[in-house]
């Protein structure tokens, strides 16, 4: 229902969620664009960094590099969260591997890491680990990426 989703904008952001995850897109960006301005008009700054990581995914999927950097760098300005945080940092990465900027990604993946391990979170280790290896491999320097 429309009114339960305008009084509790973190269930549409989930929602987007879902739809992004199901690759809907499209109906993914317009339920994270309207839940953004509802987090945002209710002050909900990890409600709001949160959605913009997840445009920020869907900017990079899409390959517009720039929007995602946008979105990353204010979902950093406006939370503290280290989980959040992490996955900023590992989003960056991935995009400046795409955009084949080796050692930038690699400071960013080194960046996560560090987040994820103050975190202890084994989730976001093993992947920013995972994506780690990604800049030297693309280097065609496999032992390192296997180290």
């Amino acid at each position: 229902p429309t009114q339960i989703m305008e009084r509790y904008p973190r269930s549409l952001a989930h929602r987007a969620e879902v739809a992004r995850l199901r690759g809907d897109y499209e109906t993914a960006q317009t339920q994270f664009i309207r839940a953004r301005a509802l987090l945002q008009k209710c002050d909900d700054r990890e409600g709001e960094a949160e959605t913009l990581h997840s445009l920020a995914t869907l900017a990079r999927r899409d390959g517009d590099y720039a929007l995602a950097f946008t979105y990353l760098d204010r979902a950093m300005e406006l939370t503290s969260d280290r989980p959040i945080r992490t996955k900023c940092a590992n989003t960056r990465g991935l995009c400046l591997v795409a955009m084949g900027q080796w050692g930038v990604a690699e400071m960013e993946f080194r960046s996560a890491l560090q987040l994820a391990q103050e975190a202890n979170d084994d989730h976001y280790l093993r992947l920013v680990t995972h994506n780690l290896g990604l800049p030297a491999m693309m280097r065609g320097d496999f032992g390192e990426a296997l180290r």
